[in-house]
């Protein structure tokens, strides 16, 4: 749940207000649809793979780290 959190928290920051529930209704009806990265890269940013990458790793990165404390 955390990482699709972060991974919606990254697209709807990047997506500007006025198309969230557009984005919204469209993962909900087709979770897994290509389409709605093409969506994203044409509505929010062209590089929002790199963007959800990072915090990603970011995300991965704290696990780790608090795992070892």
């Amino acid at each position: 749940e955390l990482l699709h959190s972060t991974v919606l928290d990254v697209i709807l920051v990047h997506l500007d207000e006025k198309y969230h529930e557009e984005f919204l209704t469209l993962m909900h009806k087709t979770p897994h649809s290509e389409e709605l990265l093409i969506y994203i890269k044409q509505k929010g940013h062209p590089k929002i793979e790199e963007k959800i990458k990072r915090e990603i790793d970011k995300l991965i990165a704290k696990i780790i780290s608090d795992l070892d404390n």
